[in-house]
């Protein structure tokens, strides 16, 4: 069966081969999804400079048996537009990799969606604190709910405190070291 489909979507993950580029995208209407962009990694590519990480697009897919492919997209924001710090960056990275590895494939979650594009629009505002709450929040949506003591540190605005005990909760969940706040 083949269909078309448009949905918002957030650009969570990207793998360059050859002219064409493999994205994750993290979409309102069907969950985290793999999509081909063929011909997208051309410099000719109008899609090269929409399907960066961190951008909210509206995408054009088409879905054929269990495979979809981007055949356009529109950047209704792009997060590397404005110059942002290398902690903006770092904050953005962790958040895409959380989500490229906790999130099931093709589980449509709506709440999940806004939650991570909160968090997407709070670290391009520098809103450390509303990062905070969206990630204590992604927590409770996956149903791991965050532990007391990220809660504590949160309720005394121990905020980067707080973000390394949800590093660390993110990692005990995942089995796996981020890579992506080294540098913060």
């Amino acid at each position: 069966m083949s269909e078309f489909v448009v949905t918002r979507a957030i650009v969570i993950n990207r793998l360059p081969k050859e002219n064409n580029i493999d994205i994750t995208l993290l979409t309102e209407k069907l969950g985290k999804i793999y999509v081909k962009a063929n011909g997208a990694q051309k410099i000719t590519s109008r899609r090269l400079g929409q399907i960066q990480l961190g951008n909210i697009i509206n995408a054009h897919l088409y879905r054929h048996q269990n495979s979809f492919w981007l055949s356009e997209s529109i950047v209704e924001s792009a997060f590397l537009q404005n110059q942002i710090s290398l902690s903006q960056s770092n904050l953005l990275f962790f958040i895409l990799e959380v989500s490229n590895r906790l999130l099931p494939t093709e589980v449509n979650q709506p709440e999940i969606f806004f939650t991570i594009k909160q968090a997407v629009d709070n670290i391009k505002r520098n809103s450390f604190a509303k990062l905070i709450d969206n990630e204590i929040k992604f927590l409770d949506l996956l149903g791991f709910g965050p532990p007391e003591e990220i809660i504590l540190s949160f309720d005394q605005k121990k905020y980067r405190h707080c973000q390394q005990l949800i590093t660390a909760y993110f990692e005990s969940l995942t089995n796996y070291q981020f890579q992506s706040l080294k540098l913060w």
